[in-house]
């Protein structure tokens, strides 16, 4: 998979332990990843890249989703 990073090169964005869950979007177009490195990240999967992290997360991400109320 094009999103697992390498715990030790920091040029190369992605996760650096586990991923335990991902969801993708309704339209196609971003996965969402979080895992045990307590970070979730939104990549777009057409460019095969990261857009967004989220970090502060005090644990494991073990689940992730998107709304879609708000289509």
């Amino acid at each position: 998979m094009f999103f697992r990073g390498r715990k030790f090169d920091k040029t190369i964005d992605g996760h650096n332990d586990e991923v335990l869950c991902a969801a993708m979007s309704p339209n196609g177009k971003y996965l969402v990843s979080g895992g045990k490195d307590r970070i979730v990240r939104v990549w777009d999967v057409h460019n095969q890249t990261q857009v967004q992290s989220f970090l502060g997360h005090r644990d494991s991400i073990t689940g992730v989703t998107f709304d879609t109320e708000n289509d």
